[in-house]
């Protein structure tokens, strides 16, 4: 039985409502698609992005925020959760556990911040010869000047 299904949803972002449409088939999460925002493009389609990536990979809405957008990426979350229950949509109950990725780096100075004073410091630093490690918690450089 073909149980496709496109559930229309909206969440409060930061600077108005964000509509977006949730895409099921069989109780599988097939696409999340943003509609209509009014956040900062530059921000908001890279956590989007990164949002659909998470959902279709552990099937669930139960997922990590993205950091940098929190209080935005929960909402969505939380509003596409409610939209798809509420059509009787049975996803699995918890997302699958994410494997953590540790690597040792080797630097003569490591910058913690990517935005522009991380930036212009990491780039002083390499035109110096120093090998730098530039440390961001977004998943976008550049901070408030994007």
């Amino acid at each position: 039985m073909d149980n496709k299904r496109k559930i229309n949803a909206q969440a409060m972002g930061h600077n108005g409502p964000i509509d977006f449409e949730v895409s099921v088939d069989n109780n599988q999460v097939t696409d999340l698609e943003i509609k209509r925002h009014s956040e900062t493009s530059g921000i908001f389609d890279q956590v989007a992005d990164k949002l659909r990536t998470d959902v279709l990979e552990n099937q669930s809405f139960e997922i990590d925020a993205i950091s940098g957008a929190t209080v935005m990426s929960e909402a969505i979350l939380e509003s596409a959760d409610q939209a798809v229950k509420k059509e009787g949509v049975q996803l699995p109950d918890k997302a699958k556990a994410q494997e953590r990725y540790e690597e040792e780096l080797q630097a003569d100075v490591v910058v913690i911040g990517g935005g522009e004073a991380g930036l212009v410091a990491a780039a002083k630093l390499l035109t110096a010869g120093k090998k730098v490690v530039l440390l961001e918690k977004n998943g976008y450089l550049g901070g408030a000047t994007i």
